[in-house]
């Protein structure tokens, strides 16, 4: 049993994309553990050149089963387009690729108000991404957050009416225009339908691997110098992107204790 990262040291464009390719021929699973999808690994190989924001990037490995942990965020309209791309050019995720329930959504109203907060800063602007990952992980940390799990039952309706009655206030102060309950959850329901085959309590599967001498491959998302906590604060992430991250968006060092 082995469990590599690759880990970036810089502020990402490492190249660790073309990394995990080449050492994803010798493990059993690849796994992202943190971010979402305003990180991106850039694989050439024979199948083309594609740029993967939140599958694993080992995945066109053959060998290989790919996870998202529950550390990273999904927009679920580009998790789909990957999806799509890569059945469409042979490589086969169907029944190899695992999404974590634990993992958060980024709504329509994460992206909206990462844009207008950067534009209420003025000229201090951080100068995100615009795609809603630092509002999800605020919402995360903030008990405000809609994860997968919560489409099994009505919660889902649940908590996104709470927080459209929260969000559209902000958004509204913010210059912005109200988003309508009926349209978000009926687009989100949609996507929920067409993932729920890739959505799987990785637990599991994480621990029989480890015990059973499965080997494993780690993507960190970015690099180190974007940590929330160790990086060129505040010109980083909104996520931990050190490999201790791993802990926690993957659930290793869960998995090895004692049961």
């Amino acid at each position: 049993m082995t469990v590599t990262a690759v880990i970036g040291s810089q502020w990402g464009d490492e190249g660790k994309g073309k990394a995990v390719d080449f050492l994803a021929e010798r493990v059993d699973y690849v796994a992202r553990f943190n971010g979402g999808n305003n990180a991106g690994h850039t694989v050439i190989n024979e199948f083309g050149t594609f740029k993967i924001h939140l599958v694993p990037s080992g995945i066109f490995a053959k060998n290989t089963v790919g996870l998202i942990g529950g550390g990273v965020v999904i927009d679920p309209q580009v998790l789909l387009e990957e999806i799509e791309m890569l059945n469409k050019a042979g490589i086969g995720v169907d029944g190899r690729l695992w999404v974590s329930p634990r993992s958060h959504i980024i709504m329509p109203y994460h992206k909206i108000l990462d844009g207008l907060y950067e534009e209420a800063k003025g000229a201090g602007a951080t100068g995100t991404t615009r795609r809603g990952i630092g509002p999800v992980f605020a919402d995360k940390v903030s008990y405000n957050g809609i994860r997968w799990t919560d489409f099994t039952s009505d919660m889902f309706e649940q908590r996104l009416q709470v927080q459209l009655q929260l969000k559209n206030k902000i958004i509204i102060a913010l210059g912005g225009e109200a988003l309508k309950y009926e349209e978000v959850r009926d687009t989100y329901r949609e996507y929920y339908a067409r993932l729920k085959p890739y959505i799987k309590e990785l637990f599991s599967l994480v621990q029989d691997g480890l015990k059973t001498g499965k080997n494993f491959l780690l993507e960190q998302a970015m690099g180190t110098f974007l940590d929330t906590d160790w990086g060129t604060y505040p010109f980083v992430t909104a996520s931990t992107t050190i490999p201790s991250a791993a802990s926690a968006g993957w659930g290793f060092l869960r998995a090895i204790l004692p049961t």
